[in-house]
């Protein structure tokens, strides 16, 4: 089976950084280990880069969230230079949110169970269309992340003829050949 690694790297690179590298587990998120003592110092350093560059995105899109602008999809009638009426029950249900979202091992999953916990918002709180607008909003935050992973982890610039060394335990599954 031939696979084209290149169209990889960017989720390996992402799963790796998802690994803990602590040894007592959490019970609540599973656990998982990977030994980085294997990697090159260049793919140690995109890992390292590359989470931390993750973790900023993410940390600055989901504490801007709140920072919406007013918009024309509110159904209840907005005060001229005041937030919108919905932004107390908005504040309130993204604050409970918060409570896990900055320390989210996976955070592009976690954004994909905030798109669907959206269908939480109080309702007599926050109308239907400010609920939409941060679905909206929290999906193109997960897929800016998803796009962005090549970019995070310096796999733009990785010559094609010359594939980072942590595809070499891709290689030792049986059946696989890179190319």
């Amino acid at each position: 089976m031939d696979y084209n690694v290149f169209e990889i790297l960017p989720v390996v690179f992402y799963d790796l950084a998802r690994v803990h590298e602590v040894i007592t587990p959490n019970p609540r998120e599973g656990f998982r280990r990977a030994d980085l003592s294997v990697l090159t110092a260049d793919d140690l350093r995109r890992l390292t880069q590359g989470r931390g560059a993750l973790r900023g995105r993410f940390i600055d899109r989901i504490t801007n969230l709140l920072a919406l602008n007013p918009h024309d999809d509110c159904k209840r009638i907005a005060v001229p230079g005041k937030p919108s009426p919905c932004h107390a029950g908005l504040k309130r249900w993204w604050d409970a949110q918060l409570v896990s979202g900055p320390s989210a091992a996976d955070p592009i999953g976690w954004l994909q169970e905030q798109v669907s916990l959206c269908d939480n918002i109080p309702h007599d709180e926050v109308c239907g269309g400010c609920t939409r607008v941060v679905k909206k909003y929290l999906q193109a935050v997960r897929e800016d992340l998803w796009t962005s992973l090549p970019d995070f982890f310096g796999l733009v610039s990785i010559p094609r003829r010359a594939p980072p060394l942590i595809l070499t335990a891709l290689t030792r599954i049986e059946g696989i050949t890179l190319r």
